[in-house]
């Protein structure tokens, strides 16, 4: 890579900034420093310089990279066709993960929304064994239910009241009857008694009263934990979470650990409760424990009171494996889980190939057209180096191979027509040649075609010029001017404007017409200028129809056009437009009737911009005006324009070239317009 004056001078710089930095840094270490503020602003500069550096280097590896066009292609394809399946897996990972997690704590609930509906049976039928069999009776029956509680409760624990009479279980030291529960079916809530979290089933009959509950601790948790597909953790938050969600962050851990839990940033040791999952070490990752999950309790009162209290809050901490969210999700009498995996599985499959299909149709189309534009690159190399005979092989039928076609068309002419002067001017000098070339491609400055009469003037402001005029007469009755600006002067100017010419008669040939012809050759330059930057062009076409008794005008980036109407009035054909060669250029056409006596008026830049010795253009409205009091006579409005040229200028060289072509009826009468 050549090392340019700038990246010398940048490499200077970042290695004096470096050298400060390293100063500094040495500084530091030995003692105080003298000029610590120098150095740390010398440090700051130097770091940004590293980061310009980074992305300044990024964006010559990515120029670099996607110079050929299928690297171009390649990337598209990967953000267009891939980027979108990996925003999806990630999506639909973290869709499923929560969905894992809510189903587990729906499960959960609903689980102990069964706990509670069975004690609740069983404190109903304690209170009518009270009022029918009396007290004891119903302590006794309490005291064999201690014994073989309801599943999934390891232990129940509870209270029976007779009028002042209570009598406890074992355990159940901290539990009470409270004075506002009221008379009724039994109620299931979950409640606190000091800091410690109960679920519990109470309900009255009169002076009878029994409380059914369990302790959510960690010795419930372990027993739960040991039978059921989850694991749970009862978690009191001392802080409360009365008007918030609390912030529960897991990082997960290595293997078979359950890894670091914090609610609300503080660590929660699960360790004693959790413990080593199961089946986590012979059957793969998804049966490790990756889902992990809370669930905040819903309606929670404080046993005493019959309120919720502010604090604290009990928040019930889930863990499980994808897996074993997956069976008890497809649990059934038959084998629902495989004929669901089976069938996702094979829709998988389809899609897949379906979508090599598309990805290999894909391939095929970007090698297709990398290879076509290759082709037309390499043409336009041998082009820029002088090999005017190599010629593009045709081997597409879209508007790659048009482009082709309408290449090689281009480098025949142009090499058709520099044979023809070589041969004629073999001794001239290089720029005589170039302008004998240059006059030798445009037409006659007075000519007749059918009713019309054409008279132009072509003033090249240097040997050789970048304006240029053709008169083409495709069809009897039709005539087609067109007159064009090329940007610049000199030798390749003048060659890029043969080659314009050329690829504007060759696409008339082709039934081209209007802007359909500018967007045509819009195309063919936006191909050149991705290889060989080309100057651009402004370029105005005139169709008349003298049949149709219309002219049709179509410009791009050119100065507007003047219709003089038999009566004498002008209009100005204004058609704003990008000239040619520049990526946003949309060409635009206006067709207006041209009744016979009509004149056309066409005209480069340098005429309105031709400057007089106060460094004053011409303009468009002192040029309106000539042309509003010359007549109908293109040979009178043609001397008028020029001579009013001549007396502004007075003498002094033009700066640009001055093209100006004048179109009427044979033989119109020289009549002043109003």
């Amino acid at each position: 890579m050549k090392i340019t004056k700038k990246v010398r001078w940048w490499l200077i710089a970042g290695a004096v900034l470096g050298f400060f930095r390293g100063v500094g840094a040495l500084r530091e270490r030995a003692g105080p420093p003298a000029l610590s503020s120098l150095f740390e602003t010398a440090g700051g500069f130097f770091e940004l310089w590293l980061l310009v550096s980074a992305v300044l280097i990024v964006l010559w590896l990515w120029r670099r990279l996607t110079y050929r066009i299928w690297v171009r292609l390649f990337f598209s394809y990967l953000l267009i066709g891939v980027m979108p399946f990996v925003v999806l897996a990630l999506l639909g990972s973290l869709a499923l993960y929560m969905l894992m997690g809510q189903y587990t704590s729906v499960r959960w609930g609903d689980q102990i929304q069964l706990t509670q509906d069975r004690i609740a049976r069983r404190c109903r039928t304690a209170l009518e064994m009270g009022s029918r069999d009396g007290p004891e009776k119903m302590i006794h029956w309490l005291e064999e239910l201690e014994k073989d509680p309801p599943k999934p409760l390891l232990k129940l624990l509870w209270v029976a009241q007779d009028g002042a009479r209570a009598v406890r279980s074992q355990g159940a030291d901290e539990l009470f009857i409270p004075d506002w529960l009221a008379a009724g079916p039994p109620e299931r809530l979950l409640a606190f008694r000091g800091d410690v979290p109960y679920l519990l089933v109470m309900g009255r009959n009169g002076s009878r009263a029994v409380l059914l509950g369990v302790r959510l601790d960690d010795a419930f948790a372990r027993h739960l934990n040991e039978t059921g597909w989850f694991d749970v953790y009862f978690y009191v938050s001392r802080e409360g979470l009365l008007h918030g969600s609390p912030t529960v962050t897991v990082r997960q851990g290595k293997g078979n650990k359950h890894g670091q839990i914090f609610i609300q940033s503080h660590p929660v040791n699960v360790e004693d409760v959790w413990g080593p999952w199961p089946q986590a070490k012979d059957r793969g990752w998804l049966e490790r424990p990756l889902v992990a999950w809370f669930r905040m309790a819903g309606r929670i009162v404080d046993l005493e009171t019959g309120k919720r209290p502010k604090s604290p809050a009990l928040i019930t901490l889930l863990r499980t494996s994808p897996a074993a969210v997956w069976r008890d999700f497809v649990r059934a009498p038959f084998a629902l889980g495989d004929q669901i995996r089976n069938a996702l599985t094979g829709t998988a499959l389809v899609l897949g190939i379906l979508y090599l299909m598309v990805v290999g149709i894909a391939a095929l189309m970007i090698l297709a057209i990398t290879r076509a534009v290759a082709r037309l690159s390499r043409g336009a190399k041998e082009i820029s180096r002088g090999n005017l005979g190599h010629r593009i092989p045709v081997k597409r039928h879209d508007q790659l191979g048009d482009l082709a076609v309408s290449f090689n068309s281009m480098a025949a002419s142009v090499q058709r027509m520099l044979e023809e002067v070589r041969e004629k001017e073999r001794l001239a000098h290089e720029l005589e040649l170039a302008r004998q070339i240059q006059e030798n491609l445009l037409p006659s400055r007075r000519m007749r075609v059918g009713d019309l009469e054409v008279r132009a003037s072509f003033r090249p402001a240097a040997e050789v010029g970048g304006d240029y005029f053709d008169v083409l007469a495709p069809d009897a009755g039709r005539v087609i001017v067109a007159v064009g600006d090329v940007a610049g002067h000199g030798l390749g100017t003048g060659l890029f404007m043969a080659t314009v010419k050329s690829a504007v008669a060759a696409f008339v040939g082709e039934g081209y017409r209007g802007s359909g012809l500018l967007e045509r050759l819009q195309e063919l330059m936006l191909q050149a200028n991705r290889q060989n930057r080309q100057p651009m062009v402004t370029l105005a076409v005139a169709e008349i129809d003298t049949g149709e008794r219309t002219v049709r005008v179509a410009s791009a980036g050119h100065p507007p056009a003047y219709v003089v109407q038999p009566d004498g009035t002008v209009e100005e054909v204004l058609l704003g437009s990008m000239p040619l060669g520049f990526p946003r250029c949309r060409p635009r056409e206006r067709t207006l009737p041209f009744e016979p006596g009509s004149v056309l008026v066409l005209y480069s830049d340098g005429l309105v911009e031709a400057t007089n010795a106060r460094a004053e253009v011409l303009g468009y409205p002192a040029l309106e005006r000539i042309v509003q009091g010359s007549g109908r006579s293109p040979d009178v409005l043609l001397a008028r324009i020029e001579h009013a040229l001549e007396e502004h200028v007075q003498g002094r060289p033009l700066a640009d070239d001055v093209t100006i072509v004048v179109v009427g009826s044979a033989g119109g009468d020289d009549v002043p317009g109003g």
